[in-house]
């Protein structure tokens, strides 16, 4: 193996990016389920210490049926193995012009009419091929009298079948117009009405630490049409949620399981916030976490326009962690699993790659490692996510690919994301 990349690799420092637990969901498993667990483990996921610090993993329903590397388990000798939407077209009106105070009793007499929420039902199938049914609550708002709400992206997640419930008890069967998860956490849902009421958002670019927030939601799927009152605590926290960073505003404001994609609402009635995280322990409170609503709704307003968001950066692959595949095979082999040929336990696994794509052009293909982009380690999807969060389609770059035991270079030109010609043959694994 190349003394240098293995230098480079073992003394990589990998960024601190802030662990979260994502707030909605109160993800339901069918066969069992009590208040305590549904407390405790919120998405069904898996809960694990960091220092003093209990940080939630949602796990549930994903496929942990990694594909394997497309190399003969041969044993060797050696141990080497931005077009955003501007709203013009008022697909839909960030105006803010509601500018008076309001008490949290007007704000929630106001607003109750036009925030829902969300029931999403989904069948899971872990490693075995045991299916699973499953439910998950959140909570959406109007922001088209047309029938859109938004929401958050892991409130529908592995979902089939969605459900709107409004505060005066009807409900709508809903679809999904869209989302994006690689690089924010925002989902669009369409329903079958007219004449609804929208919220105002207003823009969150304004907002200051100490500011008055008031959330409406429905924590833990039950207690519907709840209000929880705070501050904006601190402004452009980088929170990952889910392998990539998202710029987030920090409240006060009580918010739990449910109330993922609900809104939150400054002191005059407009929504400046899409609730989205939270931390979770017994020793903290008070530490939740919204997206910016002027970025959401430009997110949904590219959503509804054109089913993705434009000016996303792509080099037209599918991939899993290195480390994934990697203990894939250690489950066989154990120890001796360092003594396979063309396997790294770092880098971005290529599972797919899109016909046509910068990659394809480039030469890489399924059973690929990509290491490096532009001289910078990556050592999994996450770091690959936000180097490719940084860039935009048309840019060169340069990529280290291992394949067949060799390392290369490759220079190629980014693609734009497009959820339509994203290939993902493994439902783990991320679109790049």
């Amino acid at each position: 193996m190349d003394e240098n990349k293995q230098t480079k690799r073992e003394s990589k420092k990998i960024s601190a990016v802030t662990a979260v637990i994502v707030c909605a969901a109160c993800i339901l498993v069918t066969s069992l389920m009590t208040w305590g667990a549904a407390l405790k483990t919120m998405s069904g996921g898996t809960n694990t210490p960091v220092g003093d610090m209990l940080i939630y993993t949602d796990t549930t329903g994903e496929n942990n049926d990694i594909s394997a590397p497309e190399v003969s388990p041969e044993l060797s000798d050696s141990s080497e193995s931005e077009n955003k939407s501007s709203n013009s077209e008022n697909i839909i009106t960030i105006t803010g012009k509601n500018n008076s105070e309001k008490t949290p009793s007007e704000i929630y007499a106001e607003n109750i009419d036009s925030v829902v929420g969300i029931t999403a039902n989904g069948i899971t199938t872990n490693i075995f091929g045991q299916t699973t049914k499953t439910a998950s609550s959140g909570t959406g708002f109007v922001i088209r009298a047309d029938g859109y709400i938004l929401t958050n992206y892991h409130v529908i997640e592995k979902s089939t079948e969605f459900t709107v419930t409004f505060a005066d008890g009807k409900t709508y069967d809903a679809e999904v117009i869209g989302f994006e998860n690689e690089f924010s956490d925002i989902a669009v849902l369409k329903i079958d009405t007219t004449d609804l009421k929208p919220v105002t958002i207003g823009s969150s670019d304004s907002m200051t630490v100490g500011q008055d927030v008031t959330v409406i939601g429905n924590p833990l799927g039950e207690l519907t049409f709840s209000l929880t009152k705070g501050v904006v605590s601190a402004l452009g926290r980088q929170i990952n949620t889910d392998g990539t960073p998202i710029t987030m505003f920090q409240i006060d404001a009580a918010v739990n399981s449910g109330n993922s994609g609900g809104p939150a609402f400054d002191s005059s009635g407009n929504v400046v916030g899409v609730v989205t995280a939270k931390y979770a322990s017994e020793e903290i409170e008070g530490l939740g976490f919204c997206i910016p609503a002027s970025d959401a709704a430009e997110i949904a307003a590219d959503i509804i326009k054109y089913g993705y968001v434009r000016g996303r950066a792509s080099i037209g692959i599918s991939g899993d962690d290195a480390s994934e595949v990697y203990n894939y095979y250690y489950r066989f082999y154990g120890n001796r699993v360092g003594q396979i040929k063309n396997l790294l336990s770092e880098g971005v696994y290529v599972t797919s790659v899109i016909d046509g794509s910068a990659a394809d052009k480039a030469g890489i293909s399924k059973g690929d490692y990509i290491t490096e982009i532009n001289g910078e380690n990556i050592s999994d999807c996450s770091e690959m996510k936000v180097i490719l969060a940084a860039l935009s389609p048309e840019d060169e770059i340069t990529v280290t690919v291992f394949k067949d035991g060799v390392y290369s270079e490759a220079k190629l030109i980014l693609d734009e994301y497009s959820p339509a010609e994203s290939v993902n043959t493994n439902s783990g694994s991320a679109s790049l």
